[in-house]
């Protein structure tokens, strides 16, 4: 079951580059997803980004995404947060995490498939990770963590 799930991956990006990184031909991701598609804009993120979880079932009672979106930010915030929004620059603002089940018991075979989106508009801009399992939501925020390499 477990390659099965890791097969299920899939991030479906219309465009991500988070900072000052312009999207490339070739993303280095880890977990590398099922598919991957992208844009060529640049996408800077807000010194003051935030998780909400409008729509989801899982009530993080265990702060394990808050936990998780918090060493996200700080990976990213290292080299990719701007003090100043440039007005004709994308800023994401938020990422929602939509988790369909309430449970967070880990059990093998668990399902980890996710889809991430980051749209190239919005005022604000959100990225959306939808998955069926919270461990599906910590892979996305891995892969969003990881998107734009050293």
């Amino acid at each position: 079951m477990a390659p099965a799930a890791a097969l299920a991956l899939s991030l479906l990006l219309a465009f991500l580059a988070i900072g000052p990184c312009a999207a490339a031909d070739s993303i280095d991701l880890w977990p590398m997803p099922q598919s991957v598609s992208h844009g060529t804009q640049k996408l800077y993120v807000k010194k003051d980004i935030t998780m909400s979880m409008v729509g989801s079932t899982y009530s993080d009672e265990k702060s394990i995404l808050k936990d998780a979106f918090q060493r996200m930010l700080d990976l990213i915030t290292l080299n990719h947060v701007i003090d100043g929004i440039d007005p004709g620059s994308s800023v994401l603002t938020c990422v929602n995490v939509v988790v369909r089940t309430p449970e967070d018991e880990l059990s093998f075979g668990a399902d980890e498939s996710y889809n991430l989106t980051v749209p190239t508009t919005g005022d604000p801009l959100y990225a959306q990770i939808q998955a069926q399992t919270v461990f599906g939501a910590l892979q996305a925020l891995q892969v969003l963590s990881t998107s734009c390499g050293s």
